[in-house]
């Protein structure tokens, strides 16, 4: 296989943004719920840094993030650790986090990046990269 000489950059950066609610104990990805984050467009999608935000009391508990490949087959990808907080409100901030993968994680085009969470919350989770 011969190597790519020609590097290859992301288009504009894009944000991609949506809310999580669902609760899954399921590790494997073989069952259960999950809410969409992002699909994959273009040649690829890179997703170079994640954000969270709380939008309701947490409970020391897990925000789990997968990927469904084109063949509908869901694969485990990281997880984020939530702390025990109160609900935001203004002038008190509730659990916020941010995960950076080590590489980039690429979204083939029609692959999702989907999330559920370990216990009952609403949390936003927000995606940062762009398209091939």
């Amino acid at each position: 296989m011969s190597v790519n000489s020609v590097p290859r950059f992301i288009g504009q950066p894009k944000h991609w943004a949506s809310q999580v609610d669902t609760v899954n104990l399921n590790l494997s990805g073989d069952t259960g719920t999950f809410d969409d984050i992002a699909t994959g467009a273009g040649d690829a999608s890179q997703v170079s840094y994640f954000m969270f935000i709380a939008k309701s009391a947490t409970v020391a508990s897990r925000l789990r993030l997968f990927y469904e490949t084109a063949g509908s087959t869901t694969h485990y990808l990281a997880d984020v650790s939530l702390t025990a907080a109160s609900a935001p409100k203004e002038g008190a901030s509730g659990w916020s986090g941010t995960l950076t993968p080590a590489t980039p994680f690429i979204l083939n085009n029609g692959w999702k990046l989907k999330a559920s969470l370990t216990s009952a919350a609403v949390v936003e989770v927000h995606a940062f990269g762009g398209d091939y």
